[in-house]
């Protein structure tokens, strides 16, 4: 056995810990234990495997790659058309902590199913808070050339390999008349695991979430490899788990 724990033995311990912490502390927010559990839960299958990649191969030379777009949250613009879409959610990585400042890198069709061949509407970038969130103001694409409606994708922790992927919508999408549930059978590279939660349509809007799980880079065992936990979480800065969880997965704030 010695140190050589496996992913899941990881995985189970820090679960038992918020479970232990729970107990312990208690909780202020109204919640019950059960409610609390099922969090806890969740947390642990939102980590159970990485997000998929369409296939394409995606490599930096530096700490992150050029994603070519503006740095922003919002790519709706004025007089802009389609159906208001609100994309939010976390980065983890495989052991199910919340990856500081990753670069992901948004780009879709708009509510035509057009896309801007320079590449600057509805294109662009961001990185996640201290405690792995982003946030995505956009509008629902449109189906291309009868391809199900999505969002592309990049995605990478720093000095990490990039993720290259999409985001489909559920069959509950109702938008531009659209059959999305068939679009999705007849599409080679739609992927459930791919697929966001997404809300009821309210006011002409629909709200989503998504989170990514992703490969971090990692210290090798070496001499110039942080020795000691204090240097290795100067390094990596993760955010710890508190004794309750609310309900977007997050510590609760103290």
């Amino acid at each position: 056995m010695g140190d050589a724990l496996s992913l899941g033995q990881r995985r189970a311990a820090g679960i038992l810990a918020v479970l232990l912490a729970l107990a312990a502390a208690g909780c202020s927010d109204g919640k019950s234990s059960s409610e609390h559990l099922a969090l806890v839960a969740a947390q642990a299958s939102a980590c159970s495997a990485k997000t998929p990649s369409d296939g394409a191969l995606a490599s930096s030379s530096g700490t992150y790659f050029a994603p070519g777009s503006p740095r922003r949250r919002n790519l709706r613009e004025p007089g802009m058309r389609g159906i208001r879409l609100t994309l939010r959610g976390h980065v983890y990585d495989e052991e199910c902590s919340p990856v500081r400042r990753a670069l992901l890198d948004f780009f879709q069709a708009d509510s035509r199913g057009k896309y801007d061949r320079s590449e600057i509407r509805l294109h662009g970038h961001q990185f996640t808070d201290a405690r792995g969130r982003y946030l995505l103001r956009t509008i629902v694409p449109n189906h291309y050339l009868r391809r199900p409606p999505h969002i592309h994708v990049r995605v990478q922790a720093a000095n990490g390999p990039v993720l290259v992927t999409e985001l489909f919508f559920p069959a509950t999408l109702r938008a531009y008349g659209l059959n999305v549930g068939a679009l999705n059978r007849h599409a080679r590279g739609f992927k459930r695991a791919l697929t966001v939660r997404l809300g009821p349509r309210r006011h002409n809007a629909y709200r989503a979430s998504f989170d990514f799980v992703i490969a971090v880079a990692r210290f090798r065992r070496s001499s110039q490899a942080p020795r000691d936990a204090a240097a290795r979480r100067s390094t990596f800065k993760r955010a710890s788990i508190g004794p309750c969880l609310n309900t977007m997965k997050l510590p609760c704030r103290r």
